[in-house]
């Protein structure tokens, strides 16, 4: 069984990003790595998920493995479980939230899965060891989730529905919403089209989960703007960091796609998504029509 750990918020190894809400949770308690909680895509749909349902959960989850994002998930049974088997079937990280202690498997039915996400992953909980899952819980878990995700992926559910409450932790924290479009035949496609003709960004793709993910990127977290008040290049340069030099050197050579620029530079893809943002705002490259990025200049 994977080791347990507790870590306080003021440890080093505790989630920096938390620290900014009121509501950060002074302990959390995992089962598991700890080095495996970095922000990633939260995937959260219907319990009684469709066969539709379940194979779009995991493949969204298995687009997020290939990209090196981790996948969080809440470990109920339909898209939730499933978002956590695509992930660990693609090689990627997945971290299940529960609305429990980290001790306990809830649901029953979860048992072999946890105990597979724990070995590469990890199994979190703002909760102490031992605390029984209540409604008030699901709901603090949801909102956990939704803080370590860049972004958070709607797969199917009703309207109304429990999937609604981290929709609205969402909403609060400011993490924007994608959603899998449904048939219009499966009341479970309901509340994803609801948000997709409130402004969500409909998943179709890798390349949409890119797109996604380049336009959701908290700048916040990177180093501070390059402000520019020198207009020497060399001292341009200077002040761009290590992975910023090496992607800039790849996209002299030649345009490139996100994905590519990713294998080129062996880079993980969230950190190259954060870095060619910040050359954007920099001025040292740009998009072309085709989505590829060149050098400017």
């Amino acid at each position: 069984m994977a080791e347990r750990f507790e870590v306080s918020v003021d440890e080093e190894a505790f989630p920096s990003h938390l620290r900014k809400f009121e509501w950060c949770p002074q302990v959390l308690y995992g089962r598991g790595n700890v080095a495996a909680l970095r922000r990633g895509v939260g995937i959260i749909g219907a319990r009684k998920a469709t066969p539709y349902g379940i194979r779009a959960a995991e493949q969204v989850a298995e687009w997020c493995a290939q990209l090196d994002v981790p996948v969080y998930s809440g470990a109920a049974i339909g898209c939730d479980q499933a978002a956590h088997k695509g992930a660990l079937k693609a090689g990627g990280t997945t971290i299940a939230v529960l609305g429990c202690g980290a001790d306990i498997c809830y649901p029953r039915s979860a048992h072999d899965l946890l105990d597979s996400i724990a070995d590469s992953g990890c199994i979190l909980s703002p909760f102490e060891w031992g605390k029984r899952p209540k409604k008030y819980t699901f709901i603090e878990r949801n909102r956990l989730i939704v803080a370590f995700s860049y972004l958070l992926v709607v797969v199917e559910g009703r309207m109304p529905s429990g999937t609604f409450s981290a929709v609205n932790w969402a909403e609060q924290l400011n993490v924007d919403i994608a959603i899998v479009p449904g048939s219009i035949f499966s009341s479970e496609s309901g509340g994803p089209h609801y948000l997709l003709s409130n402004g969500a960004m409909p998943l179709c793709s890798k390349e949409n989960l890119i797109d996604a993910l380049t336009l959701t990127i908290d700048y916040e977290e990177t180093p501070d703007g390059f402000r520019e008040n020198d207009h020497k290049e060399e001292i341009r340069r200077a002040a761009l960091s290590q992975d910023e030099k090496a992607l800039l050197e790849k996209l002299e050579r030649m345009p490139l796609s996100v994905d590519e620029l990713a294998k080129a530079s062996r880079i993980a893809t969230v950190a190259v998504i954060v870095t060619i943002n910040m050359l954007e705002i920099k001025g040292f490259i740009q998009r072309l029509p085709d989505g590829r990025l060149v050098a400017i200049g």
